[in-house]
């Protein structure tokens, strides 16, 4: 989705903190997904849409968002203009092993 993930948490193996930027138009992906753990992220600039069990919320600059990761979510990026976060996951899966 051209997301540009940037690990803030090497070595750790009980959670996983990340900054985000996510260009004009970018996605984690067409359908929802599900995983493991839950998540916590904060939007440092622009805006983004999280799509959570189907329904869409609005995140803006200075905004947080906590769920359970295995309910269905996506977030995506419908501006014309770069959005930047911090994401955490309480269970490491998208740097797992590095």
């Amino acid at each position: 989705g051209n997301i540009l993930y940037t690990l803030l948490s090497p070595g750790r193996d009980d959670m996983e903190v990340f900054l985000c930027d996510w260009p004009p138009e970018a996605t984690t992906g067409e359908s929802s997904y599900a995983h493991e753990g839950s998540e916590c992220g904060y939007l440092l600039e622009g805006k983004l849409v999280l799509e959570l069990d189907g329904v869409e919320y609005p995140i803006e600059e200075g905004d947080a968002v906590v769920f359970e990761s295995s309910r269905p979510h996506r977030v995506y990026n419908r501006t014309d203009k770069v959005a930047k976060a911090v994401w955490a996951e309480s269970v490491p899966w998208l740097f797992k092993g590095e």
